[in-house]
């Protein structure tokens, strides 16, 4: 069955014009709780009776891990064919696949 798009969309339109002037606030507040949240051992969730519940993560920062290796593509493809040959056979560099990243589509809404 098909959909109403022209429904859904004035529906979507009407929804983002009663949102729209609260964003400021939300994001206010959405950054206190996470200040705070990072200021005061972390994680935690605030229940309201009949009508919902906030769950609010601490921010991070990054954290050092370890030391690692990449290959620099550059210097690998200017090397000699006889060199590149030689690391492929070993093992020491590997071909693999790339992809690029899945895309789920966008809604975007213009409030005029």
């Amino acid at each position: 069955m098909p959909i109403d798009r022209d429904k859904l969309a004035r529906r979507l339109i009407a929804i983002e014009k009663i949102s729209a002037p609260h964003a400021g606030e939300r994001a206010e507040i959405c950054a206190a709780l996470k200040k705070d949240a990072k200021d005061n051992g972390g994680n935690f969730q605030v229940a309201i009776d009949k009508h919902g519940k906030v769950i609010v993560s601490a921010p991070k920062d990054k954290k050092f891990k370890g030391k690692t290796w990449e290959l620099d593509l550059e210097a690998f493809m200017q090397a000699p064919k006889n060199q590149r040959d030689a690391l492929l056979k070993r093992g020491i560099v590997k071909e693999v696949d790339e992809y690029t990243g899945a895309y789920y589509g966008s809604v975007t809404v213009e409030l005029f």
